[in-house]
């Protein structure tokens, strides 16, 4: 052991000499960035392979007039219209350009740890992250020309540090003096820092103060952020948390410095450089190189026989032992060769060493495994396995189940679930509450499934062999001479997508031998959800125009929220109350103006009653389980549901498997149809969650303004489930709709709603990132076939279909006369729409955010 401390202390003081040595090199110029023409430059990056990303301004320059006295850009309509982005190899030959008559004023370069570029715009007041070889921005934050100072808004930005797992910092910059950190979605997690109003007894402003953040370097494996305070003259460091750590502010930076870079080599040092200043003849504008862990000055170094300019951001090339330093004043970028024993191997930990904590290691898991074995052996430690099983995403409940008791064989066993949250089984018209399931703390997986799974613990009666159940009932019946239920089951087209994705068939032949399939087990009749959709559609396109018309009377007019989604409307009740539940529309889901149609049309053109009918709805989601079960949709006089029981294509798949036989087997069988009419499955414009958003947005275009959209331009905002379209005719004002899908993006939504912040009139909201196509229900991939890979041919197969206006529908329009008697109709407002409740909030432990 001695000896291996010895090697160590050895190691460490050679390479201490290494360090010094390299550092007393001089650096030497050679390149200059005159192979292309570049306006003043923003920032810099260099990527893993050498080449060097630069963010320049073109034709455009930041002076006394581009900002009024509110930080608003005033030549917005001038955007740079040269190529501002360009990538150089490293010998310094153009690979790329592009971004022209897109940006303004730029100003920070970053790569991340995946090649995605992140720049900002002082101008557009805006930070915008490209993917690796990309060109157009996936995600942007912050508001175009919108200077602010709350968390969605920045006030001229500077530059951005990306962690490993996705979350970046911004530094918010020449108006807020702050530094925020976001998460890899671009939701706001903290901030720190103000604007320095006085000086310390150290002769600087306080810790935590700045005077112009103006760049970051992140130190990750050290927990480090470091900013360089520009008009302070200093660069503070932080821990990820916005803790203040040290500050480095040798004498030789002078009153400003602009940039810093970091690089691991060596223990970890910062290179930075200042700025100019006319008036103080001892400071020279140069570069530095510092310890970022001591502060101490290492080296400076400049030009051979002249000096930087007006530097403004710099880059290091650790694999090339190279370092990049961008000048506003001239336009121009310089290369200077760092000595390689400076950029040689950091100090690492020997073979010897290794070989030791690896012992170690060993030797500690032993001892470990033998503590086990004698506490198990003498019972004091007990091993339990438990044959649970978590079969889908959705799935992970951090809730002990309740038992049901299904002794009574071949009855139908229904939940009722009261407004203030009881549940009784109904039982041949007997009610017995249950039994509440016992949680505690201990028990959460913190899984996030108490908002996705809907509680589906508490229905666990629907499922697929509830409906095996209600068949083999069935044929008890039919055996006895006795007259059976009308079993009828309706398939949502994004169901057969799933399916048709895993069984290699098209959107038509699996709905044909899915129809097939459910026959041969016993049911009488198959239907597709497109034609209740088609209702939901309608009514939610009238609906808005409704708020529309009575916006200025109605202050809670907008924004209109979808409601097809049961996630997102469990989320909304529990969570928002009254805050948000007015915004809601009021049209049901397709799943239940299906079981509108269902148990009232079709059971009186059967000659049965609602009761005799046992409707079985097949769905992407968990949470139509929980839909199916509101007591909205129950039907006190014939003690019956519009939805009996709701499956998913993945239990369909287990049915597949009980019955083991592939779908590709089974032979094609046509859907049944609601007249007389031969059915083809078909779809609607706007995506795989329903196309609210696109018929609403045509819809109003022609009823308001009067005019026809052949093609809707979405704008990406944070994420590709967040985004936005603007409906803009001269004189009017616009109408701005948006889709968020997944609960990140469904939380901003509601918070700019709660501080009366929200800018859309419409809004398309689905609680599973990727919408309904994605739903926690769907059939999952395997073998080398990854999510992504499932759901862009999911997606491909849903949009296959041929699709037709709601409108134009025939079946629809005859519905609205022969069973709701007219579009405005009081049967048509009591079966196609619906209410909700505010669900009051726990009291308990389970209630505290922890």
């Amino acid at each position: 052991m001695k000896c291996i401390i010895l090697k160590i202390l050895l190691h460490v003081l050679i390479l201490n000499v290494i360090i010094c040595q390299g550092l007393k090199n001089d650096l030497s110029l050679e390149f200059q960035s005159d192979v292309i023409e570049l306006g003043q430059i923003g920032g810099l990056a260099v990527n893993s392979f050498g080449e060097l990303h630069i963010f320049h301004r073109g034709e455009n320059i930041w002076n006394s007039l581009s900002f009024d006295e509110d930080n608003v850009y005033t030549l917005k309509y001038f955007p740079i219209e040269v190529n501002t982005i360009v990538i150089l190899n490293k010998n310094g030959m153009v690979k790329r350009s592009f971004g022209n008559n897109t940006y303004y004023l730029p100003h920070g370069l970053t790569l991340d740890h995946h090649g995605n570029m992140w720049l900002t715009d002082v101008a557009l007041h805006q930070v915008f992250r490209i993917p690796q070889n990309g060109t157009t921005p996936d995600m942007t934050v912050g508001y175009r020309f919108e200077p602010g100072s709350d968390v969605d808004h920045f006030c001229k930005p500077t530059d951005v540090a990306v962690q490993a797992n996705g979350d970046f910092f911004v530094a918010d910059g020449y108006c807020n003096s702050r530094i925020i950190k976001y998460d890899q979605y671009g939701y706001f997690i903290k901030q720190w820092g103000t604007k320095s109003a006085f000086y310390a007894s150290s002769g600087f402003p306080p810790p935590g103060t700045f005077n112009f953040p103006h760049a970051l370097a992140l130190a990750e494996e050290k927990q480090k952020i470091c900013t360089a305070d520009r008009e302070n003259g200093r660069i503070q460091c932080f821990d990820l948390n916005g803790n203040f750590i040290n500050q480095i502010h040798p004498k030789q930076f002078g009153r400003n410095v602009y940039a810093i870079e970091y690089s691991s080599h060596h223990g970890g040092v910062l290179f930075a450089v200042n700025g100019p200043e006319p008036n103080v003849g001892d400071v020279d504008t140069q570069g530095f190189t510092v310890d970022i862990n001591t502060g101490e000055l290492l080296s400076t170094w400049n030009i051979p026989n002249s000096t930087l300019s007006h530097p403004h951001d710099i880059a290091v090339d650790n694999k090339n032992h190279a370092v990049y330093v961008g000048e506003l004043n001239p336009s121009i970028v310089w290369k200077f060769d760092m000595p390689s024993a400076y950029f040689g191997k950091s100090s690492g930990i020997d073979k010897w060493t290794l070989m030791a904590i690896l012992v170690t290691i060993c030797v500690l898991v032993l001892i470990l495994l033998v503590l086990l074995l004698w506490l198990h052996h003498t019972g004091k430690l007990t091993l339990i396995c438990k044959n649970d099983k978590i079969s889908q995403d959705s799935e992970r409940e951090c809730i002990k189940p309740v038992t049901i008791d299904r002794s009574s064989a071949g009855k139908v066993g229904k939940i009722r679930i009261e407004d203030d949250g009881s549940y009784f089984s109904v039982n041949e018209g007997i009610e017995t509450k249950l039994q509440k399931a016992q949680i505690t703390l201990n028990d959460c997986l913190a899984c996030s499934g108490c908002i996705t799974s809907a509680e589906s613990v508490l229905i666990t009666q629907q499922s697929q062999e509830e409906l095996y159940r209600i068949l083999q009932h069935n044929k008890t019946l039919i055996e006895a001479g006795s007259k059976p239920k009308i079993v009828i089951v309706s398939v949502c087209p994004q169901v057969h997508a799933s399916l048709a994705a895993k069984y290699n068939l098209t959107m038509t032949e699996c709905a044909k031998k899915l129809t097939a399939f459910f026959k041969k087990l016993g049911v009488h009749y198959v239907y597709d959800t497109n034609i209740a959709r088609g209702f939901s559609l309608i009514e939610s396109c009238k609906e808005f125009v409704n708020r529309f018309k009575d916006s200025e009377t109605c202050k809670i007019a907008f924004p209109m929220l979808a409601s097809a989604c049961p996630g997102w409307i469990c989320y909304a009740e529990k969570t928002h109350g009254s805050y948000i539940l007015p915004y809601i529309s009021k049209v049901k889901s397709p799943q239940q103006i299906m079981g509108s149609i269902v148990k009232d049309y079709v059971s009186s053109k059967l000659n049965h009653r609602s009761d005799e009918i046992y409707h079985v709805t097949v769905m992407p989601c968990f949470d139509k389980k929980l839909e199916a079960s509101r007591s909205d949709f129950y039907n006190d006089i014939y003690n019956t549901r519009d939805v009996d029981c709701v499956i998913t294509a993945g239990e369909v798949e287990l049915m597949l498997e009980k019955e083991k036989i592939s779908l590709n087997d089974v032979d094609e069988q046509q859907l049944d149809t609601l007249f007389n009419a031969a059915y083809e499955i078909f779809s609607h414009i706007g995506g795989g969650s329903g196309g609210y958003l696109e018929h609403i947005f045509r819809y109003t275009a022609q009823e308001i303004f009067g005019t026809t959209v052949d093609k809707i331009q979405y704008k990406v905002l944070r994420n590709q489930d967040f985004q936005e379209v603007t409906l803009e005719t001269e004189g009017r004002q616009p109408i701005k709709m948006a889709f968020a899908y997944g609960f990140r993006n469904i939380q901003n939504i509601v918070q700019k709603i709660k501080r009366g912040k929200c800018v859309y009139h419409f809004v398309e909201i689905m609680a599973c990132p990727s919408g309904c196509l994605n739903g926690g229900g769907q059939i999952r991939p395997e073998g080398e076939v990854t999510p992504k890979d499932r759901l862009v041919r999911v997606t491909e197969l849903y949009n296959s279909l041929n699709t037709i206006s709601p409108w134009n529908d025939d079946t629809v329009k005859s519905l609205y006369e022969e069973w709701l008697s007219g579009t405005d109709s009081d049967k048509s407002k009591n079966m196609l729409h619906t209410q909700y409740h505010e669900v009051e909030k726990m009291t308990n432990a389970l209630a505290i955010k922890w």
